[in-house]
């Protein structure tokens, strides 16, 4: 079963990596400990294959204990292999207007590549 986005801005975050030429995120993705199988974390998107996260990060997140919560999450994440790309609101257009959503992007798909995607040939 795919479930969807739980915010307007990760749709947002999901059309822009789709536009992007990226794989298709895999949404409200948890994981788990690759050897113990212990849940760790959802994610807002993920490309698992690549070990690799991306999370939007809203003003909510700016709570003291939501923002401590966030840095134990992005350090458990990082110790199982995970590379973890935070993004604001700054960081996400789905239409690729901004320079930072075409930093983002470019950062994204360095990751992906330096962890073995090969994007498709046109």
């Amino acid at each position: 079963m795919r479930y969807g986005p739980l915010s307007r801005r990760e749709s947002y975050l999901h059309l822009m990596v789709l536009r992007a030429g990226l794989p298709e995120l895999s949404l409200n993705f948890d994981v788990y400990h690759p050897t113990t199988g212990a849940w760790i974390a959802m994610v807002d998107g993920a490309h698992p294959e690549f070990r690799t996260a991306i999370e939007y990060e809203s003003l909510l997140h700016l709570d003291p204990a939501k923002f401590r919560r966030d840095i134990r999450k992005q350090q458990e994440l990082a110790a199982i292999g995970w590379e973890t790309h935070r993004l604001t609101s700054d960081d996400v257009d789905p239409q690729l207007r901004t320079p930072a959503s075409r930093a983002a992007v470019a950062r994204i798909r360095a990751t992906l590549l330096a962890r073995g995607w090969h994007p498709p040939r046109e």
